[in-house]
């Protein structure tokens, strides 16, 4: 596990140049393994800033329609960004944040509601 940041730092480089599909396809299976390793790695703020953008990049990426915003992953992904703006780290707070404000920004260009 000692290379879970470079791993990390990859696929935060390669998620956004992928093809939308391939990610929107991936992500049931995707976000509960990032989320496990936002779990597991809960002290060590690089690893869990860097969990929190690769899954903030996934998210955007997905369809706006209710449907997948009412799954569980993408539920359980919100709350998790949610949990983390109550981190005692700044640095933490504002990877949270970031990612939200992504997402909404994405929501907000899309035309969703």
């Amino acid at each position: 596990m000692e290379h879970m940041s470079d791993l990390l730092m990859i696929l935060r480089g390669i998620v956004p140049m992928a093809a939308k599909e391939l990610v929107r396809a991936s992500f049931r299976q995707f976000a509960p393994v990032t989320l496990g390793v936002m779990a597991a790695f809960r002290e060590d703020s690089k690893t869990l800033r860097l969990a929190t953008s690769v899954l903030g990049s996934i998210l955007v990426v997905q369809e706006t329609s209710d449907g997948f915003w009412a799954s569980l992953e993408a539920l359980q992904s919100i709350n998790t960004f949610l949990a983390l703006l109550d981190d005692d780290r700044a640095s933490v707070r504002k990877a949270a944040t970031d990612q939200l404000i992504r997402l909404l920004t994405a929501h907000k260009f899309s035309g969703a509601e």
